[in-house]
């Protein structure tokens, strides 16, 4: 793998595609002590966290098929329009409202169409080890930074919170100006392509079927590990070893930072063993 083959366009998309990282690496940390500080019972935060898995992947389909179906610029600028937005009603500090806009924003999964764009830019390109593997290293390296912004609550309270969401919003919200300078380099295929109409039938012609059928062994894993446990980790050991919010911020740092590095050999491990699939499995 050379990632000298990744040009300023595709440099761009994986960096644009990676920025929800910051999210992750922030909500992995305080989103669940965050939802018990505003009055919510575990029960009710364990509720939510699974069913944002359920729904996400609900709108993953429904996005996905109108990835094919609508311009992918517009759709991807209106639904980051509404994920920032979203993300920023989390500062309330309201129980439904934060409830309603987290799991809201589970239904506007705009990194459907973003990856949909990537994965086609590199589909055509013939980097498609090199750009996503970049781009899950950006992701990884960003989710440390999401992770270390979570100390700030323990110096500012709940504006500290309030900061981590608008640090959030700001990076849904810096992906558009990101591919609107990329597609303007991209074939027109790739941001246009287009079904003449909504069938059932169809689904299987997908354009971006190649990549839907690539990720669904990650979408599975995501239900339960990336969707459920991983998030309620920082709330067990909040509450049962009363770890404050700082030491947990360097733990998850500290993983994650591992993890980028991980995450950028894969392709070079898929190749010494001769096989995607075994490399995965081993």
């Amino acid at each position: 793998m050379s990632l000298r083959r990744v040009d300023r366009i595709g440099l761009l998309l994986a960096t644009a595609n990676s920025l929800s990282g910051i999210i992750w690496g922030a909500n992995s940390v305080i989103l669940s002590i965050y939802m018990l500080g505003i009055g919510m019972s575990t029960t009710l935060i364990g509720i939510i966290l699974g069913l944002f898995s359920l729904m996400n992947a609900l709108g993953s389909l429904v996005i996905g098929y109108l990835t094919d179906l609508m311009d992918r610029t517009r759709l991807f600028t209106m639904l980051s329009i509404i994920s920032g937005s979203l993300i920023l009603l989390m500062v309330t500090g309201v129980p439904i409202i934060v409830s309603a806009a987290y799991l809201m924003s589970a239904l506007f999964n705009r990194y459907v169409v973003l990856t949909a764009i990537v994965g086609e830019y590199a589909k055509q390109r013939g980097i498609s080890d090199e750009v996503f593997s970049l781009s899950s290293s950006f992701n990884v390296i960003f989710s440390v930074v999401g992770s270390a912004i979570t100390v700030l609550p323990s110096y500012l309270g709940h504006l500290g919170y309030e900061l981590i969401f608008v640090i959030e919003a700001a990076a849904v919200y810096l992906t558009i100006p990101l591919v609107l300078n990329a597609i303007k380099h991209l074939d027109p295929a790739i941001v246009n392509a287009k079904i003449e109409r909504i069938s059932l039938k169809d689904l299987g012609e997908l354009r971006s079927s190649w990549l839907i059928k690539r990720l669904m062994p990650e979408a599975i894993i995501g239900l339960g590990a990336g969707g459920v446990i991983i998030p309620l980790f920082s709330l067990w050991f909040y509450l049962k070893f009363h770890i404050n919010i700082a030491n947990l911020s360097i733990v998850y740092a500290i993983s994650n930072a591992t993890l980028a590095l991980g995450t950028l050999m894969a392709p070079t491990i898929s190749r010494f063993l001769h096989s995607r699939v075994i490399s995965v499995v081993t």
